[in-house]
């Protein structure tokens, strides 16, 4: 099993915050939850990575701004030591300028301090469960071409599960009826036509729907 994966017992979660109250609270939330074991809280860079050496969480929420050393330094030396860290940046600043960096070094999700206790815990099993979870509105402003190959994402064929997902959405699915069969978030879901969408060149589901039959590609149930 991968080192950084929730065993059948609790999940440690280590949260890096320089501010008690945000800490706290979030520390209250999940201690709340049965399968979530909150290993520490550092209020520093370096606290934080020595914490994350000898506790080995499974989940690490991070905060951008430290009094010593900035998010990304951080989430950085984390995945240095260990790439198969799950790093969820959870600030309340504009992330938008580093964004293709925190991409690059590997972060696992994107949240913010606005968050509902509810979307807290969401993010972390979407994570665990090797999701990539990026809020659509940021999502759509990445200069791909810094992070892909020079290859055309147009020229690039449908994965099996976004020919899957396009099927069920040609049959009436809603994101959220997809994202329950597939036991995936609304979100990821919406992550997978956005790219479905720009392999294909078209701007909705409609068109998409339209595209794929055409190309004759589309996927039927068994």
């Amino acid at each position: 099993m991968n080192e950084m994966s929730c065993t059948s017992n609790r999940c440690k979660v280590l949260i890096v915050d320089d501010h008690p109250t945000v800490s706290f609270g979030t520390r209250f939330i999940l201690e709340g939850v049965e399968k979530y074991e909150v290993v520490g809280v550092a209020d520093r860079g370096v606290l934080a990575v020595e914490m994350f050496e000898q506790f080995s969480p499974h989940v690490i929420l991070l905060d951008l701004m430290l009094p010593d050393m900035e998010g990304i330094e951080v989430a950085r030396r984390m995945k240095e030591h260990n790439p198969d860290a799950h790093i969820v940046i959870f600030t309340g600043m504009n992330y938008l300028p580093i964004l293709q960096k925190l991409i690059a070094i590997g972060i696992s999700g994107v949240l913010t301090k606005e968050a509902t206790p509810e979307q807290v815990i969401r993010m972390i099993e979407a994570v665990q469960g090797g999701e990539t979870v990026i809020p659509l509105s940021l999502f759509r402003q990445i200069d791909f071409q810094k992070t892909k190959s020079k290859a055309s994402t147009k020229d690039q064929p449908l994965t099996e599960k976004e020919s899957y997902i396009l099927t069920r959405v040609g049959r009436g699915f809603t994101n959220k009826q997809i994202a329950k069969e597939l036991y995936m978030t609304t979100r990821s879901i919406e992550y997978y036509l956005t790219n479905i969408y720009q392999k294909l060149d078209v701007k909705s589901r409609a068109e998409a729907i339209e595209k794929y039959g055409k190309i004759g590609t589309a996927h039927t149930d068994t």
